[in-house]
């Protein structure tokens, strides 16, 4: 009986160090990850869209939309969008805007719209 004991310690010991060394390895690539976020982030708001700029023929103008209160509408949804919001901001503002597509496009198909609906600016 303390051989099997003294062997299912040294399993334990193994298994432990095996999965501590599995989150490091996490937490390293986690930490990479935030980091290409956050460039990608900026590089997105490096080059605001110019609507102004934009050539548009007789007729064939477009609608454009800046949701301004994303986190808020995002715990709307979700309790934990705002806690996800301190740690990854960009993803909040991501999905919302994702969502807001979603409820545009059914919305518009319901009422007989063909329209193109795209994101810009958030990659």
């Amino acid at each position: 009986m303390y051989y099997f004991s003294l062997a299912l310690f040294a399993l334990l010991l193994i298994v432990i160090t095996y999965l501590l060394v599995r989150l490091n390895a996490q937490r390293r690539l986690l930490l990479t990850l935030q980091d290409e976020q956050r460039a990608l982030a900026k590089a997105w708001r490096a080059n605001p869209v110019d609507f102004n700029q934009i050539p548009v023929s007789e007729g064939k103008g477009f609608i454009a939309i800046k949701i301004l209160n994303p986190v808020e509408l995002a715990t709307k949804e979700s309790v934990f969008a705002g806690l996800l919001n301190n740690f990854a901001p960009d993803v909040i503002r991501s999905i919302v805007y994702k969502r807001t597509v979603e409820i545009m496009r059914g919305q518009l198909e319901e009422r007989g719209v063909q329209a193109e609906i795209s994101i810009h600016g958030l990659g």
